[in-house]
């Protein structure tokens, strides 16, 4: 009978408690290379590999960006009339989207055509949810310094845009956490929620009050 390797012989030798123990660790692991288990001279993996693991990850599955793309459409201004544009958006929709778009600067392309906007340039966006037939819009500060006529020209643009969107017939802005008046078309101040039909004498050319 041909004489065992030196390494296997130790095998023979192996205490039965040290057996069990590195068979519940090669459970626990999954690791079928455990030395003392398999075939002679046989060992674990040198690199181990996570399953479902992002390959240059860092080993942890990777989160993908929601890359979604939408377009919307908003209303800038050409003199005291609404004009409807298309903007794209990333990764939001509904109320979100519009305001999103609305509060995106004017492109060389729009401008070309004369086109602008009356809302401020503002750190923050607005942000708002809908309550009925009512989106609540929160402003970042300056709004309300605005000259009245830019006043005016950024509401016709937000009523038209967020009634365009969502579900919502009118629109209340806040303010510092609070309900602030405002100007209707024709620049009286009006604290309640204003609609399109109080924006008519800018109303967009062929895009009817009541959208079905």
């Amino acid at each position: 009978m041909p004489a065992l390797s030196s390494s296997c012989r130790s095998r023979r030798r192996t205490d039965p408690g040290r057996v069990a123990l590195l068979l519940a660790l090669a459970t626990v692991t999954g690791l079928t290379g455990v030395t003392g288990l398999s075939g002679c001279g046989l060992g674990p993996e040198a690199h181990p590999v996570v399953v479902g693991a992002d390959p240059g990850g860092g080993g942890f599955p990777s989160a993908r960006p929601d890359l979604r793309v939408v377009t919307v459409d908003v209303f800038l201004l050409r003199g005291d009339r609404l004009v409807r544009v298309t903007r794209p958006v990333q990764s939001a929709v509904g109320l979100q989207a519009a305001l999103v778009a609305l509060s995106q600067t004017v492109s060389s392309a729009e401008a070309d055509q004369g086109l602008r906007t009356a809302l401020p340039s503002a750190a923050t966006r607005p942000t708002g949810t809908v309550d009925g037939s009512v989106a609540r819009i929160t402003m970042p500060r300056g709004f309300d310094r605005l000259p009245l006529h830019e006043q005016v020209g950024a509401m016709a643009q937000i009523v038209w845009t967020v009634t365009s969107h969502t579900s919502a017939a009118s629109v209340r802005l806040i303010v510092d956490d609070a309900y602030i008046p405002v100007p209707d078309g024709r620049g009286q101040l009006l604290d309640r929620p204003v609609g399109r039909t109080d924006y008519v004498d800018w109303a967009p050319v062929g895009v009817p009050l009541v959208e079905g």
